[in-house]
Formats: C-alpha cells, structure tokens, sequence
C-alpha cells in the first residue's frame, strides 16, 4: 500500500480548511484522544469504532508527517515488537507505549513549530511505529486499510469545523 497520496490529500485539507499544520503539541493531544476511543471501542467491542479510530490514529500520523515533510512511505517502520497473539487486545500496550513516547519525546523538545523542533528524527520514528501497528491492526481484523483510510479522509474533506482543543 502507498501511503503518500493519502499524505498529501490529508495535509492538503488542512490547509484548505485552515487546520492546524504547524503545532506538533496539538496533534499529540488528538493522537491521545483517538487513542483513549480505540481502548474504549476495544472495552465495548464495537468493531466499526475500533476501525474508526485507528484508521483516525493513521490519519494524524499521515498529517504528522506532511507537517515534517517526510514521506510517511519512507519512515513506516515495518521492524516493530509483534505480539504472540496479532489481536486489538494484543496490540493496544504497544501502541500506548508508543504514543507515550512520542509524548515524552515531544515533552524534551524545543517545542517550535513542526519546521523547526529539534527532535525530528525521534518524532517521526515514533510516527513510523505508529503508523505500523495500525496497519498490523488492521490485518488482524481482517479490514482493508486502503478503503478505510480512504473512507476517513473522503468524510474529513467534507467536513466544516475544526476540532478545538
């Protein structure tokens, strides 16, 4: 799957409807809000949220990384810790882990715009994980990431109102 088109159509939204495309600390928030919804979709087990919300997870990171001008192709890191059961269950901790990190990571930064923080490479290495497990999660469930992805960004492309934080 190519993720760069999507990338793009994402950011380009953004900037169409005047999203943010500068503030990394915003989007880690919104990172963890869409995480907190997968883990409660997983509680409920309402598969049509769980996609939702990872597919939500994938879609910032697609934005993440248009906002550091990296190919989010080029930093998906295909080499991350696999559960012994590939489940949603099973995944969620690393996934955690993960944003945690990213958090932290941004926590020690400089905390300048997406252009000028000094903790790129840690950041979208973070992103590449990210972006990974929910591509993994996806295959564990049997759902196609393209057409959800595709799904997700089509339904933001219509949409009118920012996200306030």
């Amino acid at each position: 799957m190519r993720y760069l088109p999507l990338q793009q159509r994402v950011y380009e939204n953004k900037l169409r409807k005047g999203f943010n495309t500068t503030d990394v600390g915003k989007e880690v928030i919104l990172l963890t809000e869409e995480y907190g919804e997968l883990c409660g979709a997983q509680i409920r087990d309402d598969q049509p949220e769980i996609v939702d919300a990872i597919g939500d997870i994938m879609i910032y990171c697609l934005g993440l990384c248009a906002m550091f001008k990296r190919d989010a192709d080029m930093i998906l890191n295909q080499n991350i810790e696999q559960p012994t059961k590939p489940s949603i269950a099973e995944y969620l901790p690393y996934v955690g882990k993960e944003l945690g990190h990213f958090a932290r990571t941004y926590r020690r930064s400089n905390k300048l715009t997406a252009q000028d923080i000094d903790k790129q490479e840690e950041l979208t290495a973070s992103i590449g994980k990210l972006m990974s497990y929910c591509s993994a999660m996806f295959r564990a469930i049997d759902v196609d990431e393209q057409a959800t992805l595709e799904h997700i960004i089509n339904t933001n492309e219509a949409r009118t109102k920012q996200i306030r934080i």
